[in-house]
């Protein structure tokens, strides 16, 4: 007889649960941005575009000729400046608000290093001299026709100024009338001292550059008129060096804006940010900084043509440019192998303007050849509406 058994219920198997489908804390939601967040994100990338475009224009718009594409290219680098400040601005905004948007302001710093270090330079270390190298000091100065700004003044400030520096070479811009006179405050004890100082003296152009030279000089002569140099004056001088070199100097004074009382404190109010009429300021200021602009570009191609015809390898060229950094007339001598003097040697802006509100960089000293600059400083004497500007140089040796 069979025998029964209890069989034991079979165990219950967990269900497979697949791998994928794992049991896991649910990723939490993204937050959504706003609509007004995505408007101001938008806003504040139209901002970045803008100034980042007026950066780039004013930065490079001395490469472009006023005569071929229009005069308002060559006032647009006065602007240079406050495009910087905006981007500048603009880029702290980004950080502040959305740091996504930062790259755009940060890249276009990238763009304009070129020119925002020609308007600002951080040159730290000193220029070395190398041992055995001749080295000369020249100075360029407006001297606003010898004329003190000081009717009190019982002796000319520019000319004191000059015999206390002693410079080597001294180019003059707007020298009007060279003498002993009751406008000029010139005494003669000062004149004088300048022609002890200074044996060789020469007025060229149209007799209102001037130049004091203790190195022998040769005039070079050619022809300044309305015609070959509109609105303006040059003269150009060969001076002979104490080591036999000769070193070509062009002493330039381009074509000014030639504002009238009305245009100044047509400015003035603007720079105090008044209203003003859009018409009054079309055609009193930005005609007349159109057409100084135009003139400026005209004596610069004669500038050039002289150049390519009497400069010779070792020359500078300085004086009142009416312009700023990065102006047409800077571009033009950079491509025929000019350098600025205080972009290689100074450190951060410079003014050399001093009067109605006009607070611009508009005289330089450019070289080229073997002459190297050690260093560059602006007077602050206000004798005159510039400030002047002193150099020193060394002729790289031969080798």
């Amino acid at each position: 007889m069979p025998s029964s058994t209890s069989s034991s219920p079979a165990p219950r198997r967990k269900p497979r649960v697949p791998r994928n489908t794992a049991a896991a804390a649910p990723e939490p939601s993204r937050k959504r941005t706003g609509v007004w967040t995505r408007i101001l994100h938008v806003l504040l990338i139209i901002l970045c575009v803008i100034a980042a475009s007026a950066l780039i224009v004013t930065g490079y718009a001395g490469h472009l000729s006023p005569i071929r594409y229009g005069a308002l290219w060559g006032i647009l680098p006065l602007a240079f400046p406050f495009a910087l400040l905006a981007v500048i601005l603009v880029l702290g905004l980004c950080l502040f608000i959305w740091r996504k948007a930062a790259w755009i302001p940060a890249a276009t710093l990238l763009i304009c290093a070129g020119p925002i270090w020609s308007y600002c330079p951080l040159n730290i270390f000193d220029k070395k001299i190398p041992e055995g190298a001749e080295t000369f000091t020249i100075m360029s100065y407006n001297v606003a026709n010898l004329i003190p700004r000081d009717s009190t003044a019982t002796r000319n400030g520019m000319i004191d100024y000059i015999l206390d520096n002693r410079p080597d070479i001294v180019c003059i811009q707007e020298a009007g009338f060279f003498g002993v006179n009751s406008k000029s405050r010139m005494t003669p004890g000062q004149m004088d001292s300048m022609h002890s100082v200074y044996p060789h003296i020469h007025f060229g152009g149209r007799s209102s550059q001037g130049i004091f030279s203790k190195y022998p000089i040769q005039p070079l002569h050619f022809e300044v008129s309305k015609n070959t140099f509109p609105s303006g004056d040059l003269a150009a001088y060969r001076v002979e060096m104490p080591d036999g070199r000769r070193v070509t100097v062009f002493n330039v004074h381009m074509a000014s804006y030639n504002l009238n009382s009305n245009d100044r404190a047509l400015y003035h109010n603007l720079t105090e940010l008044q209203k003003e009429n859009i018409h009054d300021v079309r055609t009193q200021l930005i005609h007349k900084l159109k057409l100084a602009a135009m003139n400026r570009a005209r004596q610069t191609q004669q500038l050039m043509r002289w150049l390519r015809q009497y400069g010779g390898p070792d020359a500078i060229v300085c004086g009142d440019f009416n312009d700023v950094t990065g102006c047409f007339a800077m571009q033009t001598l950079e491509d025929a192998g000019f350098s600025d003097v205080y972009t290689h040697t100074g450190f951060g802006p410079m003014i050399t303007f001093n009067d109605n509100r006009f607070y611009f960089c508009i005289d330089h000293i450019m070289y080229r050849g073997d002459l190297r600059p050690v260093w560059l400083s602006k007077g602050r004497t206000k004798a005159s509406d510039h400030y002047p500007l002193m150099a020193e140089f060394y002729i790289q040796p031969d080798n």
